[in-house]
């Protein structure tokens, strides 16, 4: 887990203060306390914390620009996928400096655009600015594993992996959200994009937000496919399918410089991910469960 902050100018024209982006950041330490680092031009402010999963160095430092400089990335999550599309990359030739699947994240986008969400098989949320094109891209992947919040205060895009980000926003004020109080109270949830506050926005799963001069486009990019009815396959087809995909996930899930771990619940879907685990490992799985002392 890391974090990400920001805020991209619409019509202020000022260079946010880098001490002001820097609070920003420093509200979701403990989301990434193994690094930190921002980024200020005229155009936008970048703050990351950093959690070092993959490349324990400071090559994998955030927010992080590619060799031309042309794109730069703040980013929390993890492609799983990210050394099949290294090689694809390089096949294309496109150079690493580091071992971090954010600089695939970078050279994909130099390579595909936007449409390199398509290409991620993973959980993530970034924001990448093209010094280039003027634009900037907000992605929150397919089911909203990982969260992004904004809201324009300003002339402002201000934008976070947590609302207390765009809380710490010099000047903001906050009020509560009736719609999202509501929802919230009735199905413990607020709805759609609501959260508890007016004006800030739960970016919605499987969209991006494209920011360029002084407009916010909000895009779809992923939706739940409708799956055709077919005939019945038979139960030992279903039951091999299901167990080829859980054993994929499972495998690219164990890409890490770190050690691993996994907490146990007690249930039946804990146990068959730490056994495939163990089919992957030539160490001993790490596992760790957790307990309540409660009074009768």
């Amino acid at each position: 887990m890391c974090g990400i902050a920001g805020a991209v100018n619409l019509t202020n024209h000022s260079p946010m203060a880098v001490e002001d982006i820097r609070r920003m950041t420093e509200t979701i330490v403990h989301r990434g306390p193994d690094d930190t680092d921002t980024y200020v031009d005229g155009r936008i402010a970048l703050g990351h914390r950093r959690l070092i999963i993959l490349d324990l160095t400071s090559q994998g430092r955030q927010p992080m620009f590619d060799q031309s400089k042309r794109a730069g990335l703040v980013y929390n999550g993890e492609i799983y996928n990210y050394l099949e599309l290294r090689k694809e990359l390089e096949a294309l030739g496109h150079s690493f400096r580091s071992n971090t699947d954010t600089e695939v994240v970078l050279n994909s986008y130099l390579e595909y655009g936007i449409d390199c969400l398509s290409r991620f098989n993973g959980m993530f949320a970034f924001a990448l600015y093209d010094r280039e094109q003027g634009r900037t891209f907000v992605a929150r992947d397919r089911i909203g594993i990982k969260p992004v919040y904004y809201a324009e205060i300003d002339g402002r895009l201000v934008f976070g992996s947590e609302i207390k980000v765009i809380l710490e926003y010099p000047g903001f004020r906050p009020r509560p959200n009736l719609t999202g109080i509501s929802s919230y109270l009735s199905y413990r949830y607020p709805i759609g994009d609501h959260t508890l506050f007016e004006n800030i926005h739960s970016l919605l799963p499987g969209h991006y937000l494209e920011i360029a001069s002084d407009r916010v486009n909000r895009r779809q990019y992923w939706d739940l496919p409708v799956i055709e009815e077919h005939e019945d396959r038979g139960e030992i087809f279903y039951v091999e399918t299901v167990r080829t995909l859980l054993e994929s996930s499972v495998r690219l899930r164990m890409r890490s410089d770190v050690p691993l771990g996994a907490y146990l619940s007690g249930g039946l879907d804990s146990s068959v991910i730490v056994a495939l685990m163990s089919r992957f490992s030539d160490d001993p799985i790490k596992t760790f469960t957790i307990g309540f002392a409660e009074e009768g």
